[in-house]
């Protein structure tokens, strides 16, 4: 039964985590990588809200210095968000899909240096790899090079280090906090959002039922994902379910691919090709 619920919880990360950026794309070459933000976080929050009931005997592990921390990184991932939500918009959807869907080797990099978490040979090659097709995916250009393109090619490296930082250094308020709230409360800052798009005078719109619905399921398909992946690994399946659910980028390049047409040349193929191949092996590799 274990077996079974360990491919169950990454099968609905996978999926989750594949497809929500559809949506989020959809919505932010509407209206927009700040309200795209603003309004999936605040879905994000409103849906997390109803697993409170169940985490608030964690809250008395909170610190002020492990609150402190969580704010911090929060703003590190709002931050990632929001530029890999403007790079969707500026650029090809499986291109910066797959630049930041590659966090993961980042941040195996970055736990063996800062968190003194042992990789192997294995690891290091496979990381190699991965970095490698990043590479040439993002130096890859083709006849028709612009400037908006390779603004969303460098936004979407910076979400990559953004990325790979919070979720390397979350995992330590998770083993003092629990899995819900270190993931929760970077949602909860989403009117910081808000507050920045008023100052630089940008609207925020209420966005209209075609936007919202998008939305919405950018924000349920995401926070699945979390909660499968999350509940899943406090079970102590994490063996089964890294693998399955952290292949995600495999699933959103070849859905943006096919959804939005985006154009790719034969560089940039096969350094998507090889940078998700890395990313597969290393989910398989304990």
């Amino acid at each position: 039964m274990s077996s079974m619920n360990a491919y169950l919880f990454g099968l609905i990360a996978y999926f989750g985590w594949g497809s929500g950026d559809i949506f989020g794309t959809f919505a932010t070459r509407k209206v927009g990588p700040y309200i795209t933000t603003f309004w999936a976080f605040a879905f994000g929050a409103l849906l997390g809200s109803f697993y409170i009931p169940f985490a608030f005997h964690e809250l008395s592990a909170i610190t002020p210095t492990l609150l402190f921390l969580n704010v911090i990184l929060g703003v590190m991932y709002v931050g990632g968000n929001l530029m890999f939500n403007e790079a969707l918009r500026l650029s090809s959807a499986p291109i910066v899909g797959t630049i930041g869907g590659s966090f993961s080797a980042l941040t195996i990099v970055l736990s063996f240096l800062f968190l003194g978490e042992k990789i192997s040979i294995t690891h290091m090659l496979l990381i190699l790899l991965v970095f490698t097709g990043v590479y040439i995916t993002t130096t890859a250009h083709g006849q028709k090079r612009n400037t908006r393109s390779t603004k969303g090619v460098i936004l979407a490296l910076m979400s990559f280090i953004v990325w790979g930082i919070y979720f390397t250094f979350i995992k330590i308020l998770m083993q003092s906090m629990g899995w819900f709230w270190p993931n929760y409360i970077p949602i909860l800052l989403f009117p910081l959002i808000g507050l920045y798009m008023r100052w630089k005078k940008m609207p925020l719109i209420i966005p209209k039922f075609n936007i919202a619905l998008p939305l919405f399921l950018n924000a349920l398909t995401l926070r699945g994902g979390d909660f499968a992946f999350n509940i899943g690994a406090s079970m102590g399946l994490t063996a089964t379910i890294a693998p399955i659910g952290g292949a995600y980028p495999t699933l959103f390049a070849v859905l943006s691919y096919f959804v939005f047409r985006d154009p790719l040349n034969k560089k940039q193929i096969a350094g998507i090709i090889i940078a998700l191949t890395g990313l597969v092996a290393l989910g398989f590799i304990q």
